[in-house]
């Protein structure tokens, strides 16, 4: 007879123990097996499941805002009232929502129940939808605190609209008029109160649509940087077949690899603090990320990864097709410039041209003041091309990733705090011994700026305006000591204007000239460098196919010196000769140079390193990556060369129109007997009348304002940087300053 087992014990339990007859014996033993079986069929059917409900539920959620939600594991294990039991049969699934809709790897604590008015409904559904936005957000912050604090901030809101709606009516409508006409103030406060209601529900809603903008954020950084990504994965996996211990490696540099490698450090944390394998993790992660792109990339790794037990196929189709997403994305891109560019035309060009002659030709009539022109030129100029940079960083940011930007200035290490590993606190001779490295540390620092300060600034252009600041001061104040003789008074303030005005922008010209050149010789440095690396890389990946170290393959293409980098070459073969390892000296070359992708090629080789042997690979999938960025690149740089072009075509048209109205408009104006008698006493005849010297200063300074603004804007469309274009600045600055210093002096003297 066999032995069965109790319900809530592993221990058999035999049927003499048990006190029964052997039919009886035989009657229970029956009843078990078939509750047994019972129970199995349930946990299958339940395991199967898993994700038909998730299905399900998400495709009866027609809401838009709905598709936050977030699984939970109340969605997928059946409640139990009291009486009921799982064993007696097929338990039923009910579709939990609200509060109970949650992630299983972030519980937080029950919502509480309230009453069911109004606004305990209305409290309740965006609780449910805010627990889901906030998680795919990876905002720190809990539902319930966030929606107490747009609760907050609209009842401010409110109160500071009515309070400041009330003040300005003071201004317009005095206190005696409430008590004169009651009706007329009840209505007048009514309106008040709508509108403070109005406030109030706006920045209630604004709060709590902050998760909603952070998901669309991450959408796009996601989506950006998912290709570098990919080309990680698939490098390291196609020599390392456990994809988990890739995945791994990449969260450990996920700042060098943008945020889609933010996003995988959810997998990272679902493995080893929850204990779910790799594929339940990434189907997680896809229920939850904001992209969609991103999404699917996940789905299809896990199903390759657990179908065929590799993905090394389906990480090649995903990088050739990101790598044509990429080249689509590029000529949108340039499509899109030269949209702007005609914008910038019509807005920029034409659009002042116009105001410009309408207004200094209403002004000589009229005998008006030119204070239109002026805020025209001093304040909406330089405003409007803030805004089109901004909408120019806008859009490439949209294009381009630009997380290899953010760490410019860091150097790849590994983290030098391990919570783990025990401290032991110095003592108070160790610490002043530390203090007094510390400070050693520092000094150094400025002792290697001081032996070579050319070195620091081709790495860091801004500190050449340490130098150039006080000589354009001392440029500024000699200049000034020797051709400025007209005293500063409100009645010779025109003259003083006229005779500084040269020297002001001479000064300028001498700050922005050192940091353009510096600035010019870092991205040529860093241009030569980036087209350089696939035939370093290339040059590596035939030495180690040949049974060669990397050592040894650095060597080799140091003694041939035929690379671009030959100098940053030999640094890296210095160190391997006096016994650094491979990976510390690419690692001090990558912290040199200062390139987002110098760093991951060297975070590539490392870990390559690391993993596996087959490095050539590695290095051939390096070089052919590298050989995609600088093509296109290259591409990029030669099809915004035309946008560069234009801009410069419409500062000379602008610059030629200016010279037409000073040399030509105003004299002749000057002259004629009918001019005379529009303009009045602005020669100096009539009382209140406005000088042409005012209109002639207006229109020079139009011109040099317009060449800095329109510099900025060609290093935006030329090399997507603002600071970039102030070469392009100096040069048209000087260009203004020289046409108007020979027209002065040949037309006008």
């Amino acid at each position: 007879m066999s032995a069965r087992r109790s319900f809530f014990t592993s221990k058999p339990v035999s049927p003499d123990d048990a006190g029964m007859s052997m039919s009886e014996n035989c009657e229970v033993s029956d009843a078990i097996e078939k509750v047994s079986s019972e129970e199995d069929e349930f946990s299958q059917s339940k395991s199967q499941s898993f994700l038909s409900i998730f299905r399900r539920k998400n495709a009866s959620e027609s809401d838009d805002t709905q598709s936050w939600k977030v699984p939970s594991l109340g969605d997928i294990l059946p409640s139990m009232s009291d009486g009921e039991t799982w064993f007696g049969g097929e338990a039923p699934l009910p579709e939990r929502s609200g509060a109970a809709a949650r992630h299983p790897i972030s519980p937080s604590e029950e919502l509480p129940k309230i009453g069911k008015g109004f606004f305990a409904r209305y409290r309740q559904a965006r609780l449910d939808v805010l627990e889901g936005q906030l998680f795919s957000a990876r905002m720190h912050i809990k539902a319930e605190r966030l929606f107490f604090l747009s609760l907050i901030s609209g009842v401010l809101a409110g109160i500071a609209t009515f309070i400041l709606l009330a003040y300005l009516s003071q201004l317009v409508v005095p206190l005696s008029f409430f008590a004169v006409f009651p009706v007329y103030g009840a209505i007048i406060v009514s309106v008040w109160l709508l509108i403070a209601v109005a406030s109030m529900y706006a920045a209630h809603v604004a709060i709590l649509y902050l998760p909603v903008v952070e998901c669309n954020s991450r959408k796009m950084r996601i989506d950006l940087s998912l290709f570098n990504v990919a080309t990680y994965l698939y490098a390291l996996h196609h020599s390392e077949p456990n994809l988990y211990a890739v995945i791994n490696s990449l969260a450990k540099y996920a700042d060098y690899y943008g945020e889609a490698a933010h996003e995988l450090r959810q997998v990272v944390f679902d493995c080893e603090m929850t204990s779910s394998d790799l594929y339940v993790s990434l189907l997680r992660l896809s229920e939850t990320t904001p992209s969609d792109k991103f999404r699917f990339f996940l789905t299809g790794l896990s199903s390759s990864y657990k179908t065929i037990g590799t993905a090394t196929d389906y990480l090649r189709m995903k990088v050739e097709e990101l790598r044509n997403e990429q080249r689509i994305s590029q000529k949108v891109y340039l499509n899109t410039l030269g949209i702007i560019a005609e914008m910038y035309i019509t807005i920029f060009v034409a659009g002042p041209l116009f105001i410009i002659i309408v207004v200094m030709v209403m002004g000589m009539i009229s005998s008006a003041n030119p204070l239109i022109l002026a805020v025209i030129i001093y304040v909406m100029l330089p405003f409007g091309t803030a805004i089109f940079l901004l909408m120019l960083d806008i859009i490439s940011e949209i294009h381009e990733d630009k997380s290899e930007k953010l760490h410019a200035m860091a150097s790849i290490q590994e983290p030098e705090h391990f919570p783990s590993v025990s401290v032991v606190m110095p003592t108070e001779s160790e610490s002043l011994a530390f203090a007094q490295l510390a400070k050693n540390d520092k000094k150094e620092k400025y002792r290697s700026f001081t032996s070579s300060p050319v070195a620091h600034m081709k790495l860091h252009p801004e500190m050449v305006l340490l130098f150039s600041v006080p000589c354009a001061l001392l440029v500024i104040g000699i200049l000034y000591s020797l051709f400025v003789s007209v005293p500063l008074t409100p009645w010779t303030f025109i003259e003083w204007v006229t005779a500084t005005e040269d020297i002001v922008m001479a000064g300028a010209l001498v700050v922005l000239i050192p940091f353009a050149m510096f600035y010019a010789v870092k991205s040529r440095n860093a241009r030569r460098v980036e087209e350089s690396i696939p035939d370093f890389a290339d040059q590596m990946a035939s030495a180690v196919r040949h049974n060669m170290t990397l050592g040894q393959a650095v060597g080799l293409i140091a003694t041939e010196g035929k690379s671009n980098i030959l100098a940053e070459i030999n640094l890296i073969r210095r160190d391997v000769y006096w016994g650094a390892l491979i990976t510390d000296a690419i690692q001090r070359f990558s912290d040199t140079v200062r390139l987002g992708s110098i760093d991951r090629m060297t975070i590539l080789i490392s870990q390559a390193e690391h993993f596996t042997n087959r490095l050539s690979e590695v290095l051939q999938i390096i070089a052919e990556d590298a050989k995609n960025m600088v093509t296109m690149k290259n591409e990029r740089r030669g099809d915004m060369l035309l946008y560069v072009m234009v801009v410069y075509l419409a500062f000379f048209v602008f610059v030629f129109v200016q010279g037409i109205l000073v040399v030509m408009f105003l004299p002749m104006m000057m002259q004629g007997g009918d001019g005379m008698s529009m303009i009045g006493g602005m020669t100096g005849g009539g009382s209140g009348g406005i000088s042409l010297d005012v209109y002639d200063r207006l229109i020079y300074h139009s011109v040099v304002i317009h060449g800095f603004c329109s510099g900025l804007v060609a290093g935006m469309m030329g090399e997507g940087s603002a600071l970039a274009g102030v070469k392009h600045s100096c040069i048209m600055m000087a260009i203004a300053m020289i046409v108007f210093v020979a027209l002065k002096f040949f037309f006008m003297s």
